[in-house]
Order: C-alpha cells, then structure tokens, then sequence
C-alpha cells in the first residue's frame, strides 16, 4: 500500500468557505465607511460598479481593507460582474469613456 502524503493546509472537505456577512462582522469605522461608500455607488448604478468606476482612492481602500475588491462586494452580499458582464457594459459606453 502506497502512503499518501497530504499537504497540511489542503482542505480534506470541498465545501465552500462562508462568507463573511454584514451582521456577523465586526468592521473599523474606516471599513464601514467604506463600505456605505461602496453600497451607495451600487445603489446609484443600480449594479455592482466595473472597477474602473470606483474612485481609486475607494478602490484602493477597499483593497487594503478586504485584501481584494471581489471580497468587499462580498461583505454588501453582491457578486462581482463577469468577465461577460464588464465586456457588454465597455460597449454600451461611449467612445470617450
């Protein structure tokens, strides 16, 4: 019989990680007013933003906050657009855009 070596930070289980939920967190004032920031943005476009369309004093601290972009749309309980999604939206802009 053969031994198998594991690497010790593998996962045995292929469930999902959770997410991290509003309720359940416990955010600094300066990441909590980012994220009002960033809800208001989505409120506005009526979407979640393309990240060209965060101010990139936002974008960086939403970074440096949530360690990536995609994780601070996740803490608002929203989906970061495709690939597919962001392509249709730069054509439906104008050529200055």
């Amino acid at each position: 019989m053969r031994k198998r070596n594991r690497n010790p930070f593998h996962r045995s289980s292929k469930k999902p990680v959770p997410v991290r939920r509003p309720e359940q967190a416990m955010y600094t004032p300066a990441q909590r007013a980012q994220l009002e920031a960033l809800d208001a943005l989505c409120g506005r476009l009526g979407r979640t933003p393309m990240r060209e369309e965060l101010p990139p004093c936002l974008r960086m601290g939403l970074a440096a906050s949530f360690g990536t972009l995609r994780n601070a749309f996740f803490q608002l309980g929203r989906a970061p657009l495709s690939a597919q999604e962001v392509r249709t939206l730069r054509h439906s802009f104008p050529s200055g855009h």
